[in-house]
């Protein structure tokens, strides 16, 4: 087996790399639900298009929708797509070179594009901003670190 020695404030502590991957991979799962619980449903408000730089969409489309559905929310039309995507679905991996969170918006009817159009929502709900992404940086890096803690403790 081989031991890889992380540092963290002065103190070194000797971590298995499968025990090091079982933390990153906690950590990337408790990380990824917790940005689909404080983010996914943003992107289905006018205030998350606006902060994500979505494509300004016709005032005759937004006329229309309006019209026919009551509201002008961005990437909302029925509301299935918004019900879907609140669905949680995170998968985690580590392994020694990298660990990553996906998180799976099941979202189909976002994938069908108008050829004529140069809006895809598909990658518009999945753009991340960089405000999120400074914030999930922090919070993967404090799990991390209590995780490793916890682990110390242990040992």
């Amino acid at each position: 087996m081989v031991k890889i020695t992380v540092k963290k404030t002065g103190v070194e502590i000797k971590i298995l790399r499968r025990e090091l991957n079982n933390i990153n991979r906690e950590v990337f799962k408790e990380t990824g639900e917790w940005f689909h619980g404080r983010y996914v449903k943003k992107r289905f408000t006018r205030r998350g298009a606006a902060e994500l730089g979505f494509t300004p969409r016709k005032p005759a489309t937004v006329r229309i929708k309006k019209k026919l559905f009551g509201h002008n929310l961005p990437n909302v039309f029925s509301g299935g797509s918004r019900a879907l995507a609140r669905i949680r679905n995170v998968k985690a991996t580590a392994t020694n070179k990298r660990a990553q969170a996906r998180i799976i918006l099941r979202t189909p009817l976002l994938n069908l594009k108008n050829p004529k159009s140069t809006i895809h929502p598909a990658e518009e709900i999945r753009r991340v901003s960089d405000n999120e992404a400074a914030r999930t940086s922090v919070q993967i890096a404090s799990l991390k670190e209590s995780k490793i803690k916890k682990y110390a403790s242990r040992k």
